[in-house]
């Protein structure tokens, strides 16, 4: 596991947690609300066999930044994905989505 700390481009510090061989295919694992990325700590062994997997803590978070001027609303998270997403591009990752949740 390689945790650290990245800045995203609208300046926010983000929490994350990369598993996996680097040439694996990308799985990025988002976590829903109260919790943090440690939520899919039982699943890491397996998913990391066959994926380069990134566990972000989301913004307001764990041990991500905690901004207290901005909405908490779908926008904003919508931003933060593909602000991530721009992230893997630029360092060598193609990534591609597929939603899983409730319905």
């Amino acid at each position: 596991m390689t945790p650290r700390h990245v800045k995203l481009e609208n300046g926010l510090n983000i929490y994350i947690r990369i598993f996996g061989k680097a040439d694996n295919p990308p799985l990025i694992l988002l976590h829903g609300w109260p919790v943090n990325g440690d939520l899919w700590r039982h699943c890491l062994a397996s998913f990391s066999k066959g994926y380069r997997v990134f566990v972000p803590d989301l913004p307001g978070h764990g041990r991500s930044d905690m901004p207290l001027n901005v909405d908490y609303d779908l926008d904003f998270f919508v931003r933060f994905v593909k602000d991530l997403l721009d992230l893997g591009s630029s360092t060598q990752n193609q990534f591609k989505c597929r939603g899983v949740g409730p319905d």
